[in-house]
């Protein structure tokens, strides 16, 4: 009777863990901008534009925390990651943005390629966002020419 015990001990706290670190205790919304005004979300961006995300959290609690962002582009490779440590004396929201630019080739792959950017940056996108080491939102987009 102690084995068992033991075993429904140790698969509760394991469901326990697994429940606490699925990011459902942070309350934050994300979205993705053309432009620094933050005014009309968008989905499908051109090549040229820079992409920012804006996180709003409510009700964290107080303390350090850390939030990161890692952007995947279409053939699902780290393209760029970026992390920012804020500390809050009392339990409050929390406002911020991350972004990121496709670069142009340089003068001389465009020239012997006649194309301004790489072809791995047309299509598909995946930006994902962290808190405190726990995935909270995982947002799509498209660029496009």
């Amino acid at each position: 009777m102690g084995i068992f015990k033991s075993v429904v001990f140790l698969l509760l706290f394991f469901c326990f863990l697994v429940q606490e670190s699925n990011g459902a205790e942070y309350n934050c919304r994300t979205k993705l901008f053309s432009s620094e005004a933050f005014v009309t979300p968008k989905v499908h961006f051109f090549i040229h534009d820079k992409v920012f995300l804006q996180t709003v959290c409510h009700d964290l609690p107080a303390g350090e925390h850390e939030m990161g962002v890692v952007w995947h582009n279409p053939l699902g490779e780290v393209q760029r990651q970026d992390r920012h440590i804020f500390s809050l004396k009392t339990d409050s929201g929390y406002s911020a943005f991350f972004w990121i630019k496709v670069q142009k080739k340089g003068p001389l792959s465009a020239t012997l390629s006649n194309e301004s950017y790489s072809a791995k940056f047309y299509g598909g996108w995946n930006v994902k966002l962290y808190l405190d080491e726990v995935e909270i939102e995982s947002q799509k987009f498209k660029i496009v020419q």
